[in-house]
């Protein structure tokens, strides 16, 4: 479950400067003079019609890295505005807090902490794999939430509970512990367990590592490597701790629309076939990547980068039929089933995650870091 966070809205006079410095009409001085009193007259400000993007310089992440120690998995006191929240216990995990809400387990909040450290140190050498991807996690103030069931916690807690921690609108991301796949890491279920999770658990699917590689992938790759890892996402503004090469490139985009967003969202498109701003009626045949329940455009990136990263890490092998998806559920949503076959079938994605200088994590997290 992906963070519903609010972020900063451009100001009017941002839209008029965008427009002129855009080139988008041949807007005469009384024109633009006109468009400049309606921005001031919304903002109830003398601002003049300079734009408010980020001065860019250069396409390189060049943001503070954060020192880091070794998690060491304690179940520690809420601060005063996450006991506000309702949240009941917490642990740290290389500067991003896991907090629970009452009825998780304790062996689950260890577990989920246990996966997000093999994400972030996949060679589990007590430091994270790429500095850089975890400080830009750290500076968003990124968090989870884990509860039992998202539609009867979750959901519910980013409505109404949410506001009351500190930098509220920061990165938060849900975890269902009902939806931990606990035969991944050779554990019997929890009492709150889905019978998915108890009866097929070699097709069932694991939030524990599934959504804590979401938010890695979400806010810490996408924040330092943009043109690489953006989801195409717009919302109403870059968000407010987000670095400053990720706010530039994604202010060059606005307006050029969602295909040929990034390089993941260009070997996604060719994963389905074609480029679909919304999902088809049909995928064409050949596609590997076939959703089609619910999820927009960002949403079917966040997944299809989830799928990428699980099969190069040998986590699909002996979970795909061969059955085509179609719009009942029934198939396989993603085809490709080992780490060979997704560097011959999905050259593209497999160039992004397999490039040395992003240390994209390889190695399945088994829920056991450093042991």
């Amino acid at each position: 479950m992906r963070n519903v966070s609010k972020f900063s809205i451009l100001t009017a006079t941002s839209v008029v400067s965008l427009l002129v410095l855009g080139g988008c009409a041949s807007l005469s001085d009384e024109d633009v003079e006109q468009l400049g009193q309606t921005a001031s007259d919304s903002y109830e400000s003398d601002q003049s019609n300079e734009s408010d993007a980020p001065e860019c310089k250069g396409d390189t992440w060049s943001e503070e890295i954060f020192e880091t120690a070794p998690p060491d998995f304690q179940i520690i006191t809420p601060r005063d505005d996450e006991v506000a929240a309702d949240i009941v216990k917490v642990i740290e995990v290389f500067g991003i807090r896991l907090m629970a809400l009452e009825g998780v387990t304790d062996r689950d909040l260890v577990l989920s902490a246990n996966v997000l450290a093999q994400w972030i140190d996949n060679d589990e050498d007590g430091e994270p794999d790429n500095p850089m991807v975890q400080s830009e996690l750290q500076r968003q103030n990124s968090r989870m939430i884990l509860g039992v069931g998202f539609e009867e916690s979750i959901g519910p807690w980013h409505q109404e509970q949410q506001q009351f921690l500190d930098d509220g609108d920061a990165p938060t991301f849900g975890l269902d512990v009902a939806t931990i796949n606990h035969s991944r890491f050779g554990l019997e279920p929890s009492p709150y367990s889905t019978d998915w999770q108890r009866f097929e658990p070699i097709r069932a699917a694991d939030a524990a590592t599934e959504e804590t590689l979401h938010i890695i992938t979400n806010v810490g790759f996408s924040g330092v490597y943009p043109a690489d890892f953006w989801n195409g996402e717009f919302a109403e503004g870059t968000p407010e701790f987000a670095s400053l090469v990720y706010k530039c490139y994604v202010d060059e985009r606005k307006g050029k629309g969602l295909e040929g967003a990034s390089r993941l969202t260009t070997a996604m498109d060719n994963a389905r076939g074609g480029f679909f701003a919304e999902i088809p009626d049909q995928y064409p045949a050949g596609a590997w990547y076939t959703r089609y329940s619910e999820c927009e455009y960002h949403c079917l990136v966040d997944e299809y980068v989830h799928w990428a990263a699980i099969t190069r890490a040998g986590m699909m092998e002996g979970r795909v039929t061969g059955i085509p998806r179609n719009r009942e559920g029934q198939g396989d949503e993603w085809a490709i089933e080992t780490a060979r076959e997704l560097m011959e079938r999905d050259p593209r994605v497999y160039e992004i995650l397999d490039r040395s200088e992003f240390n994209f994590p390889s190695v399945a997290p088994d829920g056991s870091y450093r042991n």
